[in-house]
């Protein structure tokens, strides 16, 4: 994915998504993250489920699913 192209994703996600994002960037924990913005872990992955939806990470390649958060 170009740069313009991760730009405009990421400028269409509402704020607790993108704050999910940012903060998987840094590379908290779904635990640390769930506590920051107020959330169940339950919710924390959702968000991370639906942002990789988002940004087109496939969950299987070649019949083996994967962990679409390290992607």
């Amino acid at each position: 994915m170009r740069q313009a192209e991760f730009t405009q994703r990421f400028g269409e996600l509402t704020p607790k998504p993108r704050s999910v994002l940012i903060l998987m960037l840094e590379g908290k924990t779904d635990d640390e993250i769930a506590r920051e913005i107020g959330a169940s872990e339950a919710t924390v992955r959702k968000h991370i489920q639906n942002l990789c939806d988002h940004f087109s990470i496939a969950a299987e390649v070649d019949g083996i699913r994967k962990n679409r958060r390290q992607e």
